[in-house]
């Protein structure tokens, strides 16, 4: 006997997912996109203000750098005058300046904070001899942004006493000049630089 044929329902008995289902799911993954891209702003945050760090201080190396080369090769007093004159915001001095071919030219230094707050060294060619004016056009060099301001201090030897003085207009070289940056973004600093002339405590 032929079994009578019954319809079936192509859906029946298969599992699917309700509406509450899927708007779980929906929400699940909206959380897990937030998470994400939480993650990957503070990422590229993080990487951001990394390389804004790394950047400020290669310059700041950089303009230590400047500042020491520039003291160091700091002249002793020729005739007339002393060739060294600090005050607390601005040094002045003359020095030797590499130049192309390994040449060498007496120059005319000053260092300071200008009204933009930036740390500048300045220079003009001068002669040594007295007799001749300074020639060429003063030349510059961008050391740091964003100075609030500097102060140099010098050291060295009065009547046998050594001590840090807040100026120095004598013929001899300073032993030691010391170098105090102060940022306007308290962020930054700088530890202070302390620079000994090589022709310092030498005689004459």
């Amino acid at each position: 006997m032929v079994a009578p044929f019954r319809y079936r329902h192509p859906h029946r008995g298969e599992a699917g997912f309700t509406l509450i289902e899927i708007l779980v799911v929906l929400a699940v993954f909206g959380m897990l996109s937030l998470v994400l891209w939480s993650g990957l702003g503070a990422g590229v945050q993080g990487w951001s203000t990394g390389e804004r760090l790394a950047a400020d201080t290669r310059e700041m190396r950089g303009m230590e750098t400047i500042l020491r080369a520039e003291i160091e090769r700091a002249e002793k007093a020729g005739r007339g005058e002393g060739v060294f004159q600090g005050r607390p915001d601005v040094v002045a001095f003359v020095a030797w300046m590499p130049e192309a071919a390994g040449y060498h030219s007496a120059v005319r230094v000053g260092i300071g904070v200008d009204k933009r707050g930036v740390l500048v060294v300045r220079w003009v060619p001068t002669v040594r001899t007295g007799c001749q004016p300074e020639a060429g056009p003063p030349r510059q060099e961008d050391l740091a942004r964003g100075v609030q301001r500097i102060r140099f201090s010098y050291y060295g030897t009065t009547g046998g006493t050594s001590e840090w003085v807040e100026r120095w207009d004598r013929r001899e070289l300073p032993l030691l000049v010391r170098v105090q940056i102060v940022f306007a973004d308290t962020r930054r600093s700088w530890p202070d630089i302390v620079i000994r002339p090589i022709l310092a405590g030498q005689a004459e």
